[in-house]
């Protein structure tokens, strides 16, 4: 109770990444960086006040029940939702393995209900398909920078390239981010060994900077637009800067999460039973820029149905902003007229994909 107590302090007066824990569950956090989750598989947003499925996972127990993307959520376990923080609403929706979830949603006015049992998912780092067409392209999603995304990105790749593909629309939709070593490698794979993918400023005066490279070579030149939104935070958000910044990519859709600090892990001086995890500094992207409180903003904007999701900004109430030393604003200012014509394919269920295609021919998209 008190270590609940005081995460809820530090979290307002301080911020919502900085908390103490067990040290148990602090290494056991530390050491979990697979692609692995214990849910129902639902990703929540925002529309009109109210919460609206905004994902649904492949081979979840949401899936498999018959939730679908657009359902209003109003009840989980008998318990209406209305006038809840989003953080209390996915709290509900957690739980152990094996135990089980009743949600009632609202679709199309009729009220629906489902009772589902948590599972353990294990969801694909790295989804690879062909879209053919007059110009075929490629789309890769990245669902997590987990231990071995770098590798099967680059696996995805050289599938890609063995189609002929004529572009390839990276997608970092709802990507949380992970493990920043695995976002510059597979950065790298558009943009060479030696380019600046993102640097780390301390808060600490007396630490210097640390800058990071991808170290990988170079495979693919074709043309790449990465898929964007308010879900996307953290590694994702630095691999979309880094491409833009360095002229390597346009982002299509919303705006993203915002989240540009990073955290470290310590034993806390006054009690070595429990860890700090605390913020330490600001994550930079080449310009000189970080996501922190602002995100990425899209150069061609796609809204998602209208479902909103929180971001960064929401969780403060004394906002953390990242100094900036060195501002350089990248716009593309693209023009969707200047694009192929939507007849090469569109996919009406998935407008920002069918947007990201098109301009992904663009002739300003070509010269990058």
């Amino acid at each position: 109770m008190v270590g609940l107590g005081l995460n809820g302090f530090i979290s307002v007066f301080r911020d919502p990444h900085t908390y103490l824990m067990p040290v148990a569950m602090f290494k056991e956090v530390v050491s979990k960086a697979d692609n692995t989750s214990t849910s129902l598989g639902i990703t929540l947003g925002r529309s009109q006040g109210r919460f609206v499925v905004r994902k649904v996972m492949d081979g979840s127990p949401a899936k498999r029940a018959g939730v679908e993307r657009g359902d209003i959520l109003v009840e989980v376990n008998d318990q209406k939702i209305q006038g809840l923080l989003q953080a209390r609403v996915t709290e509900l929706l957690k739980g152990d393995v094996g135990t089980t979830a009743t949600i009632r949603v609202l679709r199309n006015g009729d009220k629906k209900k489902f009772k589902m049992t948590r599972t353990e998912i294990t969801v694909a780092t790295v989804s690879t398909r062909v879209i053919d067409g007059i110009k075929p392209i490629a789309v890769i999603g990245i669902n997590k920078f987990a231990k071995g995304a770098c590798e099967k990105t680059k696996e995805a790749i050289n599938i890609a390239k063995n189609a002929d593909v004529r572009g390839l629309l990276l997608d970092l939709r709802d990507n949380p981010g992970g493990q920043m070593e695995e976002a510059s490698c597979i950065a790298s794979l558009f943009v060479g060994p030696d380019k600046k993918i993102f640097e780390l400023r301390y808060l600490d005066p007396t630490k210097k900077s640390e800058v990071y490279y991808g170290g990988e070579d170079k495979i693919f030149d074709q043309p790449v637009a990465v898929l964007i939104n308010a879900g996307s935070a953290s590694a994702a958000e630095i691999v979309a800067g880094a491409l833009r910044d360095l002229n390597r990519a346009v982002l299509v859709g919303e705006r993203t999460f915002g989240k540009g600090s990073f955290q470290e892990g310590e034993y806390w001086t006054q009690n070595k039973k429990v860890a700090l995890f605390e913020t330490k500094g600001f994550y930079y992207l080449p310009s000189g820029r970080s996501p922190q409180m602002k995100g990425l903003s899209p150069d061609v904007a796609v809204n998602f149905d209208d479902i909103s999701m929180g971001r960064e900004e929401d969780q403060f109430m004394n906002p953390l902003h990242a100094p900036e030393k060195q501002k350089k604003i990248i716009k593309t200012n693209i023009s969707v007229k200047e694009c192929i014509d939507a007849e090469d394919g569109t996919f009406p269920e998935d407008t920002q994909l069918s947007k990201a295609r098109q301009v992904l021919f663009c002739s300003k998209v070509v010269a990058l």
